[in-house]
């Protein structure tokens, strides 16, 4: 068995980033091709519905904001525009909008922390969790389970007491992720409602 590199978890956080500049890019198409009528009539739900922001997927939310920004004029009602960019400031607080607008890299996920910033918290103590448990196999040749739980359990994002559950290292890799749902690593799919506004 092969112990995995210590920039592993690195090189998955690469590409994550590089799946939502992907997913921003077929997003940016697809609203490129849209009916103007549809186009006008998508903007102005997220302006009658504010928590649209909170909920729509990351990417849809970001392609709002760097479509209205690039191309302002593709709304016939400036009301709307006016009311979408409250919106924004009113859901999702302050977030970097230099970022959403600039690198496709990095906005989704940007938005993904406005929309909830504590489950992007989590996300990133999970993620340098298994960074960190990277380097420990590399140093010391444990089982990936085992270090990688002892490093949530350091954050205290779990337990490895025994009797609270059954032990991390036990759990095995197949047989428990065989009901997971295996379309989530495809990438990204547009929203039925961004699907119905595209040509």
């Amino acid at each position: 068995m092969t112990q995995p590199a210590v920039n592993d978890s690195r090189n998955m956080m690469i590409a994550l980033a590089r799946r939502d500049a992907s997913d921003l890019d077929q997003a940016e198409q697809a609203i490129a091709r849209t009916d103007p009528m549809r186009f006008n009539h998508w903007v102005a739900q997220f302006a009658d519905d504010p928590t649209m922001l909170r909920t729509a997927a990351p990417v849809e939310v970001a392609v709002l904001l760097r479509t209205l920004d690039a191309h302002p004029g593709w709304v016939d009602n400036p009301r709307t525009i006016h009311q979408v960019r409250a919106n924004f400031v009113d859901q999702l607080g302050d977030f970097d909008h230099q970022v959403v607008r600039g690198s496709r890299a990095h906005a989704v996920d940007t938005i993904r922390q406005a929309q909830n910033p504590d489950l992007a918290t989590f996300r990133a103590g999970v993620l340098t969790a298994l960074d960190q448990a990277h380097q420990d196999v590399a140093r010391t040749g444990s089982s990936i389970q085992t270090a990688f739980a002892n490093r949530l359990a350091e954050r205290g994002l779990i337990t490895t007491d025994p009797e609270l559950g059954e032990p991390f290292e036990h759990i095995q890799l197949g047989s428990r992720a065989a009901g997971l749902d295996r379309t989530q690593g495809a990438g990204w799919e547009p929203s039925a409602q961004l699907r119905g506004i595209a040509r």
